[in-house]
């Protein structure tokens, strides 16, 4: 079950677009739309992307704002 957890890790963060995503988080929370215009994406394909992060526990959604915030 570990190994199974550890390799899923792997294989999430080591997309190129959600690298990108993280990079951009480092430095603030950003809502969707911001990071797509930032990224050259679709809000739906970060939607994607940010849903990935955050069911490895490294990305978090506050609702006020909805923006994504890396843990």
């Amino acid at each position: 079950m570990q190994l199974d957890r550890l390799v899923n890790f792997h294989k999430t963060v080591g997309d190129k677009t959600r690298l990108r995503i993280i990079g951009l988080l480092k430095e603030g929370p950003l809502h969707g739309q911001a990071i797509a215009g930032k990224l050259g994406l679709t809000p739906p394909t970060i939607s994607h992307h940010i849903q990935k992060l955050k069911e490895i526990d490294i990305l978090y959604q506050r609702r006020d704002k909805i923006q994504s915030t890396i843990i």
